[in-house]
């Protein structure tokens, strides 16, 4: 029995946008990801691009988010808090917390 693997030969990347692999080069660089490459690759990405501008020149809504310039909360979106919940925030609000202790190496040296 011969199993089959799902992961592309060394050097090449599946784009789940497009369905297929690619060679590592056609993603561009991120830091933050685990490979150090993006999710998708170049092709997509200006392809998705085109997509969404077209959209959004006929009319589709920008996505805003939270905290952003031009954020508007949504009125009906969370039902009010229950009252034991208005309790308890209110209670932590009320008494301070302290302040945590200051940690320590093992060699006595403090922590920046």
């Amino acid at each position: 029995m011969t199993s089959t693997s799902l992961k592309p030969r060394p050097g090449r990347k599946f784009c789940p946008a497009c369905n297929a692999a690619h060679p590592v080069e056609d993603f561009a660089r991120n830091k933050a990801s685990k490979d150090g490459r993006y999710r998708i690759c170049r092709k997509a990405e200006a392809e998705w691009r085109k997509q969404r501008a077209a959209a959004i020149a006929a009319g589709a809504p920008r996505v805003i988010r939270k905290g952003s310039p031009g954020y508007v909360a949504p009125e009906a979106a969370s039902p009010a808090p229950k009252a034991a919940s208005r309790k308890r925030a209110a209670a932590s609000k009320a008494t301070p917390k302290a302040a945590a202790p200051r940690r320590s190496r093992k060699d006595g040296r403090k922590l920046a």
